[in-house]
């Protein structure tokens, strides 16, 4: 198997080939989503990175040349990761990402009947009331998903990884640690300056 380097060099140089960020996000998401799954990577890391993925995935939606539009799918990502920045005790992420979310959540376009959507303004405060956290752990345990038509947050990043909602309802911390390995250090360094382009 080729070392995690290898692969992170790899993943720079296609990422740097494509000119939409929307497709950057998609690469980065796919890297990021195989990784975890075989355990390269520490969930801190697949959060520092999948962050990286949804910061080229907010350029896509809010340039102007791109026009990519919102859907439910991007806004349980940004829920997911405000979760885990949350979890994680990172206080200046968690704000970032309920910021963007909060950006997601006037832009998206999709108003169908979600789960997510009816609740959504409940995740975006200065805390994540508790009621809230408990509608997300009620849906991960159930067996038949609420409605017919996803997508559900355990479908998005960090998938079932972590069930980051029970942690938070219980007041405990994300475990791990929050070391990084040399690749994903310069892999984040490099992903920061193609952001910059």
């Amino acid at each position: 198997m080729e070392p995690l380097e290898e692969k992170a060099k790899a993943l720079v140089e296609s990422i740097r080939g494509r000119t939409s960020p929307g497709s950057r996000s998609v690469e980065l998401r796919v890297f990021v989503s195989k990784a975890l799954r075989e355990k390269e990577i520490s969930l801190y890391e697949a959060y520092l990175l999948s962050g990286m993925g949804m910061e080229f995935e907010h350029l896509a939606y809010t340039q102007p040349a791109w026009s990519n539009r919102v859907r439910i799918s991007i806004l349980l990502e940004l829920l997911n990761l405000r979760l885990l920045a949350a979890g994680f005790g990172e206080r200046v992420e968690e704000g970032h990402w309920a910021a963007y979310a909060r950006e997601a959540y006037a832009m998206n376009r999709e108003k169908r009947p979600h789960y997510i959507l009816d609740r959504y303004p409940d995740y975006l405060g200065e805390t994540i009331p508790p009621e809230a956290l408990q509608t997300l752990a009620e849906v991960r345990a159930r067996r038949s998903k609420p409605f017919g038509k996803g997508p559900y947050h355990t479908e998005v990043f960090p998938y079932d990884e972590c069930n980051c909602e029970e942690f938070l309802l219980q007041g405990k911390s994300l475990p791990g640690d929050k070391e990084l390995s040399g690749a994903v250090e310069n892999l984040l360094v490099e992903l920061a300056l193609l952001l910059e382009e």
